[in-house]
């Protein structure tokens, strides 16, 4: 049916210990980026001259059609 598993272990279980797991059509939902990323790479004289590496963006994702987003209720 065309789908592309994708393995996490940071999904919830509601309170009768079913899984809840996504399912989504590419089309069916949208990302905007807010702030285009920023990124820093410095040394840090008050860390004995360590590297520090700063990265900022600000990032959105919305159900542009309801019926190709669905949650799935998985038992273990």
């Amino acid at each position: 049916m065309g789908f592309k598993f994708i393995t996490t272990t940071r999904l919830n279980t509601d309170s009768s210990s079913y899984r809840k797991v996504f399912a989504w059509a590419e089309d069916g939902i949208k990302l905007a980026m807010g702030k285009d990323l920023m990124t820093k790479i410095e040394p840090r004289a008050d860390k004995s001259y360590s590297t520090q590496v700063y990265v900022c963006a600000s990032f959105g994702a919305t159900r542009m059609e309801e019926a190709k987003v669905c949650e799935i209720l998985c038992s273990e």
